[in-house]
């Protein structure tokens, strides 16, 4: 038998104070086993011309690698958008975006289905150079069609905290779940795409990954259609409507993202989720504040703000808290295998297969959205 531990790989690792883009590497232990590892990038916004730049958006890929092996490789918002189908983890979990103050955020990489799942984690024994690699950003401006304020002197920090698995598991660990981007495309306003899904490992699921300002994640995936053998077996073939009810079937009736961020009356930023059906502000100034919003289906919002004891506009930036409620962590739809599939497996056999498609169509979506696809697979 063994025990669980909690082990602090890095803790607030300090990078150069005016690196505003690089990577960093820490070896990972090369014994026992590692159930999830959470990152926290900690950094310091500066200015307010637009919206701060959210950690999501400058941590802009984390990756474990076993020397040319990719065991995950996930940009910051695909990593939180994972946890929460893998473990329930909330989008955001401690979101942070404050002027002249430490942002932060929490990035969960896991192996398994769930923190703690001793069927599913990575065993370190098995590799020869196990490493983290994490590449920031924070000189990019526009994501999906919103420019953000990056930090200048960024001051960045970042902190890597392990769940240990030491001593023997009570029964044989089954490997782990391996995650990568495999395709993004330039996608057209209404068309189809074909994507060929790998068939070296077995299937795990798909995520998808849209989303433009402006427009609804069913805009980008009206149709969802999965193609296996030219035909012969297509075990989901659904539209955008339909695609809602069965991710509640799978993962829930909906998410519930609640984070501390700076805004300014008329500047949108993204608040993490598609699909939003509700969201409310609370301030944390003198007030007595009223926000109107604006662009409330996409998942991207618009607060203008009123100081209701002048009463006007309030244009200055002052911190809150929000409350957001959709159905698309970071802009994703997910597909696991196991109720896709509906056979009871964990994973879908992709090996007996010749071919397996993953058509996506387009409904009048946005020209300048670029989706992404993230396949997960069981590695040994």
């Amino acid at each position: 038998m063994g025990n669980w531990h909690k082990v602090y790989l890095k803790r607030k690792q300090a990078e150069t104070t005016t690196s505003t883009s690089g990577t960093v590497t820490l070896d990972l232990p090369e014994k026992d086993y590692i159930s999830q590892l959470l990152v926290v990038p900690y950094f310091t916004n500066t200015t307010f011309t637009y919206a701060l730049l959210p950690a999501f958006y400058a941590m802009k890929k984390i990756e474990v690698l076993d020397g040319a092996e990719v065991i995950k490789s996930l940009s910051g918002s695909q990593l939180q958008a994972l946890a929460y189908y893998w473990g329930r983890t909330p989008p955001m979990a401690n979101r942070q975006d404050w002027v002249s103050t430490e942002t932060f955020d929490a990035f969960f990489v896991r192996f398994g289905r769930y923190p703690g799942d001793l069927q599913f984690m990575l065993d370190m024994a098995k590799l020869t150079n196990p490493q983290l690699k994490i590449t920031y950003d924070f000189a990019t401006t526009s994501y999906y069609g919103i420019t953000y304020s990056p930090p200048s002197t960024p001051t960045f920090k970042w902190t890597v905290l392990a769940d240990m698995y030491r001593g023997t598991p009570p029964s044989p660990v089954k490997g782990f779940i391996r995650s990568q981007q495999i395709y993004d495309y330039a996608q057209v306003a209404t068309g189809t795409e074909y994507v060929d899904i790998p068939r070296t490992e077995p299937i795990v699921g798909l995520m998808m990954q849209g989303g433009y300002t402006g427009k609804g994640l069913d805009q980008d995936f009206d149709r969802i259609r999965l193609n296996i053998d030219t035909g012969a077996f297509v075990p989901i073939d659904v539209y955008a409507p339909e695609m809602q009810f069965l991710q509640n079937e799978w993962f829930g009736a909906w998410l519930e993202a609640n984070y501390r961020v700076e805004v300014k009356s008329g500047v949108q930023f993204d608040t993490g989720l598609g699909g939003l059906f509700a969201a409310c502000f609370t301030s944390r100034g003198v007030g007595p504040y009223a926000y109107r919003i604006t662009g409330l289906m996409g998942g991207f919002l618009t607060p203008y703000v009123s100081d209701l004891a002048t009463p006007s506009e309030y244009t200055t930036a002052h911190a809150t808290k929000l409350k957001a409620a959709g159905m698309w962590p970071h802009h994703t739809m997910y597909l696991p295998m196991e109720k896709v599939t509906k056979d009871g497996a964990f994973t879908l056999s992709a090996a007996d297969y010749a071919s397996i498609i993953l058509e996506l169509t387009s409904s009048s979506a946005s020209t300048s959205a670029k989706p992404n696809i993230v396949l997960e697979t069981l590695g040994a």
